[in-house]
């Protein structure tokens, strides 16, 4: 078994899981933003809030959401978006700390 070839595939597996990764929460945000949009939209909240319905029901469903979104404000989008990478930061920092400290660890 060649040390450097083997070093070389699991480096390349990492850049792989790396991109896996923040694809994956990319999906999370997205998704989270649309049933947070969804449930506000829905729910009794969005009446307290303010948030005044459009009628959406000719459109097509991602106009709709669109639509909702646009009524609903980009900066509510932001603010939650923002709370879930930070989340998602934290942990994975936590995480990568923890495990910079040795193979012991790790093992």
């Amino acid at each position: 078994m060649n040390f450097y070839l083997a070093q070389e595939e699991a480096r390349k597996q990492s850049q792989r899981l790396i991109l896996l990764f923040c694809l994956a929460v990319f999906v999370l945000v997205v998704l989270t933003n649309a049933l947070f949009v969804v449930f506000v939209w829905f729910s009794d909240i969005g009446n307290l809030a303010g948030t005044q319905r459009i009628n959406v029901s000719s459109l097509p469903w991602y106009q709709a959401l669109l639509a909702i979104i646009d009524n609903f404000g980009w900066d509510k989008i932001a603010i939650v978006s923002a709370i879930i990478v930070s989340v998602i930061a934290v942990a994975t920092w936590s995480k990568w700390s923890d495990l910079s400290k040795g193979g012991h660890v790790v093992a």
